[in-house]
């Protein structure tokens, strides 16, 4: 192979991307409640999707900020296309992740060993963590105050019922 034929970072495979042809074969046109299964996406890559998925993530936002659609994982099937009125759920999904990683990235710096950073790794870890655990706490008082809020609501009979709690 000579060095015209290796690939170089961040060329694309052909001429066209590969997150436009899913986009453009699979997600241009699709509805609410349409399925994307991965032989569907294999088809459109020429490819097995599963080998890499990466295509899909931008594909997925051009979706959501053309479209204004979402799309959830079918274990074992593909995606499917959310109704409008999943995206909420869509939504909370993401900001309990979210405050997953944040719970990980405190326990992360509460087990480093700082004894053996040097004193700018030392003073680099510190401003990390200032900021990590003012994170941690702002999401934790919202959180608290979010819930009292709705709380105070739901007992004045200002959110209706069949609403269900956050």
């Amino acid at each position: 192979m000579s060095d015209d034929d290796e690939r170089r970072p961040f060329q694309p495979k052909g001429d066209v991307p590969e997150w436009r042809m899913v986009y453009e074969k699979l997600l241009a046109d699709a509805q609410f409640g349409d399925v994307i299964t991965y032989a569907m996406l294999d088809a459109a890559l020429g490819r097995s999707f599963v080998e890499n998925r990466s295509p899909l993530a931008k594909a997925k936002a051009k979706l959501a900020e053309w479209r204004k659609r979402q799309i959830v994982v079918i274990p074992t099937v593909g995606y499917r296309v959310v109704e409008a009125r999943e995206h909420l759920d869509v939504a909370t999904d993401y900001q309990r992740r979210g405050q997953r990683q944040l719970q990980r990235m405190a326990r992360a710096l509460d087990s480093t060993p700082t004894e053996y950073l040097t004193p700018a790794e030392r003073l680099l870890y510190d401003r990390q963590s200032i900021i990590a655990y003012t994170q941690v706490a702002f999401m934790i008082e919202t959180n608290r105050r979010f819930d009292r809020h709705e709380a105070i609501l739901r007992n004045a009979g200002l959110i209706p019922p069949g609403i269900p709690e956050a």
